[in-house]
């Protein structure tokens, strides 16, 4: 399973198997070998009845990787990464009873993991929306974690495309030197982001979650605080303080990411994406 914190918690006790030995297997075996494993396990062990479940609906470069790390430390909690990506498994026809398998070696009061709205739709062929409702159908609670400004989501997306670095951490930072991004670039991804987003909301309709934006609820440390304690009562489980091994990629002040950023920044003025400069 590819997931950037997934070594981290191998050592963390929440779960059931999930150490180096436990992923080695898991990682030789066939991708249809590990859905069937997994649907076999949803019928042999239940997880525990009183546990509350829950799905992290997100896009990439939202913060989803900071939340996951956020939830983490809490000691009643234990969230999974992109469970149902396209490098672990594809064509689950099952999403539901997949998540059922995996989460019931958890040992924890509540379990969870994180999903894309074009992993369900490419690697799986499923209708996000009547995924989602097959969870809430099964007692799952939905987090629905998005960006606002989707111009800087399009540049996190493209510098971290070039640069190849996509977390820092707190125990340090590479340098990278300013990136050549231009405006073509940049409008071709925000479209992209703007059809995911509109997919998103069309699966969530009508569905009760809680709702999570980056630039208002985790962009810095004490909006994380006062969100994950409304997360956790969300989630029916006591506060606790929170913390996070990783760090903000990009910097306020995008001349210091971009170079020519003055030119990019003229093209975004004179274009219908000109009202992302204002909210930054």
């Amino acid at each position: 399973m590819k997931d950037s914190l997934l070594h981290f918690y191998t050592k963390s006790g929440k779960v059931m198997f999930l150490n180096n030995i436990g992923l080695s297997v898991f990682r030789k075996m066939p991708k249809r070998l590990r859905i069937w494993g997994i649907y076999l396990a949803s019928y042999l062990r239940k997880p525990k009845p009183d546990a509350c479940k829950f799905v992290i609906f997100a896009q990439g470069r939202t913060g989803s990787t900071v939340l996951v790390d956020l939830i983490n430390s809490h000691p009643d909690i234990f969230c999974y990464g992109e469970i149902l990506a396209s490098s672990v498994v594809r064509n689950v026809s099952n999403p539901v009873r997949y998540a059922q398998g995996l989460t019931a070696f958890t040992k924890t009061d509540a379990v969870g993991f994180k999903v894309k709205v074009y992993q369900l739709q490419k690697a799986h062929k499923q209708d996000p929306g009547k995924v989602l409702q097959d969870f809430v159908n099964q007692g799952w609670k939905i987090i629905y974690l998005h960006r606002d400004n989707l111009l800087e989501h399009a540049i996190s997306d493209l510098r971290s495309e070039k640069t190849g670095t996509y977390h820092h951490t707190s125990k340090g930072q590479k340098q990278h030197s300013l990136v050549d991004i231009n405006y073509e670039e940049v409008e071709r991804v925000v479209k992209f982001r703007e059809e995911c987003q509109r997919a998103e909301l069309d699966a969530l309709n009508n569905l009760e979650f809680f709702n999570i934006s980056y630039e208002e609820h985790l962009s810095d440390a004490q909006k994380q605080t006062e969100t994950l304690n409304r997360l956790f009562n969300f989630l029916g489980l006591p506060k606790h303080q929170v913390s996070t091994r990783f760090n903000k990629v990009i910097k306020t002040d995008l001349s210091k990411v971009i170079s020519d950023y003055a030119q990019l920044e003229q093209r975004i003025k004179d274009s219908p994406y000109q009202h992302f400069l204002t909210v930054r």
